[in-house]
């Protein structure tokens, strides 16, 4: 029996008002983009020895970083940072893939260009002591990585 004419059926259409389409929509372009770490394009400046100082060039401008004392959690120490004509200074630390809260420090602006920041590290519950400072002057900032001393 051959047909010579379709076969017509029943067909179940699913009708979704316009707007759900959209949330449904950002949700996945969320879920796909939203959710890995931005690539970061802040240079990277090595200081083999932070207590000693570094010399970075940040917003134009030559500037000295440097800890009171080697770093290690909950131990406070200071970042010392030297920049004459900067008009904000902050510090953020971080590890890379490990949320250690925020970390973000403002600098207080002493005489002669010099600004302060008091800094508490948190302890990592996985025992890791890798950081990285991103420091920030006048919008401009550089990441500086450092492993702090293990306080045990």
């Amino acid at each position: 029996m051959a047909l010579d004419r379709p076969v017509v059926g029943k067909e179940t259409v699913m009708v979704c008002p316009a707007w759900k389409q959209w949330l449904v929509i950002g949700v996945l372009a969320w879920a796909v983009g939203g959710c890995s770490e931005a690539r970061r394009t802040t240079p990277v400046v090595h200081c083999p020895d932070l207590v000693g100082g570094c010399a970075v060039t940040l917003a134009s401008q030559p500037v000295q970083v440097r800890f009171s004392a080697p770093p290690s959690a909950l131990q406070p120490f200071n970042v010392q940072v030297n920049a004459l004509s900067a008009t904000r200074v902050s510090a953020n630390f971080r590890m890379v893939g490990m949320d250690m809260g925020r970390n973000r420090y403002q600098l207080v602006r002493e005489s002669g260009g010099r600004w302060l920041g008091h800094v508490i590290l948190p302890v990592c519950v996985a025992g890791r002591s890798d950081w990285v400072m991103t420091l920030t002057v006048d919008g401009s900032a550089v990441d500086i990585p450092f492993t702090a001393v293990k306080p045990y």
